[in-house]
């Protein structure tokens, strides 16, 4: 609320200041109408400023300030009250259509608000607010109602089109920085401001006329004009316009000037004055608009442009730093033309950072089948219009290097030679990797189900291959039958031989084992120097038969060490079978039982032989 009241005192003084001004030094009776009225212009500036809900308070201060400048004059308070309200309803007019008009923020510098100032504030309303005026004058001072409603419509008119934009352009946004202004404009100002005061002082404030000698000052006034448009757009306008309007004023209000000396008649002088001031501030305002707009334009241009050659830094920026080979290329007759690569590719195709563009694939030393690959995946990709992903090896003189590669057409390039984006990433290390990560699954997966030192089925596994066979021999009423193997005298191969010996004894009886069984049939190492075969379909006669096969092929094959020592081994063997009437013969852990003291006994028999479990003894099978 404090600076709402600031505010609308300060306009109050303004007003009170120009409006004594204005009475003092601009009016020329009997029309007791001003050749100028600051007062309108600026109140509709702050008006236009200011939002809607201060426009009381700022009409009511202005107001006031009016009244007091009307009374000072010597006017009675009636005529000065029904100025007051002339003065103060232009300006209200004015702003309320120009707010409807214009959705957005008004700027001086646009041809279109300048238009709209124009149209509503200088003409429209000011014809309507300016009946009201010469109204007051004719009934006050006696004055012509035709000659002062034209001299209050062109004044009040001269007042918005010199004021309003002047206050805008030096008070509304953006604000002129004067830190921000070059020394040598200063001073180029100054010899404007200057040359103005001087040429248009000697045009307007003086006895000559028109046509004499002295009207080459009056056309001076032009290129001083353009000059302060050119070089300092609105702000060089309103100013100028500003200096031309008070000293011609002044100078007609003192009888003097080209104005008055064609003319007798002082109100035919205000007129022409009035007209003159018009034209030269509307030509000011609408080459100044246009000027503003053009450098609009271009700066907004050069922005554009500048944030183009910053983008695109950044992209080559981003492009040449990229860990992932990427390029466009075009395809041309049977060749790939590479129209532009990143600093990898060039890299890894061992081409120089200075590379000249475009070149042919075929040109760097590319590999035929793989210019072939790629034209491939290239027209697959513009065929189905979306991105096309493979791998393959990269295969040079020195090595191969799997390459993962993404391809894309660009967009807008098939109307004439169809260009396209690649990316490639080496994924040679990856790959390794993931060999290396698959191998050791395998690996692992192969010892969670065999023995690691003879590549036979483990105990768990053997045993979960004897829970189901003996499911599948219940199901279908076919006998299973176990062999369990043991190595004799294992500890003296050991001890006199070695562990090494030992792990080699290991292997070459499952390579017999394995070679003599069945292919069906399931082996398994069952601990220490035992071995498992499981016999499926197989009565105790034919188990003895293969198990005795199997020793006779251990006893007959004797291992050959490292150190040419011929090692003779033997086996005792048990065998059992699910077709025993024995109590639990078809549970695998009576199964076990069985194989195991049948063993126990060929052990005890004298070793090297095949004993095969009874339901009351063990009997030599073979």
């Amino acid at each position: 609320m404090k600076t709402r009241i600031t505010h609308a005192a300060l306009l109050g003084l303004l007003v009170f200041a120009s409006a004594c001004l204005g009475l003092a030094w601009f009016v020329i009776p009997p029309a007791a109408v001003p050749i100028i009225w600051p007062v309108s212009g600026i109140v509709l500036a702050t008006l236009l400023l200011s939002t809607p809900t201060e426009w009381p308070l700022l009409l009511l201060s202005a107001g006031l300030a009016t009244g007091l400048a009307q009374l000072w004059a010597g006017s009675s308070p009636l005529v000065s009250l029904a100025l007051t309200v002339a003065h103060m309803v232009a300006p209200l007019l004015a702003a309320t259509l120009v707010r409807r008009w214009s959705a957005a923020p008004l700027a001086m510098t646009r041809l279109r608000d300048l238009v709209g100032l124009v149209a509503i504030a200088a003409l429209a309303s000011n014809a309507l607010t300016a009946l009201l005026g010469a109204s007051v004058a004719w009934a006050s001072f006696g004055a012509p109602f035709w000659q002062s409603w034209q001299i209050w419509f062109v004044a009040d008119g001269i007042s918005v089109l010199l004021f309003t934009p002047l206050v805008f352009s030096w008070f509304g946004p953006p604000r002129l920085s004067l830190r921000q202004i070059a020394r040598w404009r200063i001073a180029e100002a100054g010899a404007l401001l200057t040359s103005l005061l001087l040429v248009s002082g000697g045009v307007f404030v003086s006895n000559a006329r028109i046509g004499s000698a002295d009207m080459f000052l009056f056309y001076l006034l032009f290129p001083l004009l353009i000059w302060a448009v050119l070089r300092f757009q609105m702000h060089g306008a309103t100013v100028t316009a500003l200096i031309f309007a008070s000293l011609l004023t002044l100078g007609v209000v003192h009888h003097q000037g080209p104005f008055v000396s064609v003319t007798t008649s002082p109100l035919a002088a205000i007129l022409a004055a009035q007209r003159y001031l018009a034209v030269i501030i509307g030509s000011a305002y609408v080459m100044s608009s246009l000027v503003s707009e053009r450098a609009a334009d271009h700066a907004a241009q050069m922005q554009a442009k500048e944030a183009l050659r910053r983008s695109e830094a950044t992209m080559r920026s981003f492009f040449d730093s990229a860990a992932v080979l990427m390029g466009i290329v075009e395809l041309v007759d049977d060749d790939i033309l590479h129209i532009s690569d990143n600093v990898t590719t060039l890299r890894f195709f061992n081409l120089p950072p200075d590379q000249p563009f475009p070149y042919h694939a075929s040109a760097v030393g590319v590999p035929l089948d793989h210019i072939r690959l790629w034209r491939t995946q290239y027209a697959a990709c513009a065929q189905c219009g979306a991105p096309v992903a493979f791998t393959y090896p990269h295969t040079t003189a020195d090595e191969t290097r799997w390459l993962a590669a993404t391809i894309s057409q660009i967009a807008g390039s098939a109307e004439s030679a169809p260009r396209f984006a690649y990316l490639v990433e080496d994924v040679t290390e990856r790959m390794d990797a993931e060999a290396a990560l698959q191998a050791a699954h395998d690996r692992y997966a192969f010892l969670a189900h065999h023995d690691p030192l003879t590549g036979l089925f483990n105990r768990l596994a053997i045993t979960d291959r004897v829970e189901a066979e003996l499911v599948r021999a219940d199901q279908s009423s076919f006998p299973l039958s176990l062999a369990l193997l043991d190595i004799d005298h294992f500890k003296a191969v050991n001890d006199r031989y070695g562990h090494v010996a030992g792990d080699q004894a290991l292997r070459h009886i499952a390579q017999i084992i394995t070679e003599t069984v069945r292919p069906h049939d399931g082996v398994g190492r069952w601990g220490g120097e035992e071995f498992l075969v499981v016999l499926s379909h197989t009565t105790l006669d034919d188990a003895a038969l293969i198990a005795e096969r199997v020793r006779t092929q251990i006893t007959n094959r004797p291992l050959r060490l490292s150190n040419g020592t011929e090692l003779r081994l033997t086996v005792s063997i048990g065998v059992a079978s699910t077709g025993l009437p024995a109590e639990g013969a078809g549970d695998p852990e009576s199964l076990f039982q069985q194989a195991d003291a049948a063993l126990y006994a060929a052990k005890h028999a004298g070793r090297n032989q095949v004993i095969c479990a009874a339901p009351a003894l063990m009997v030599a099978c073979c």
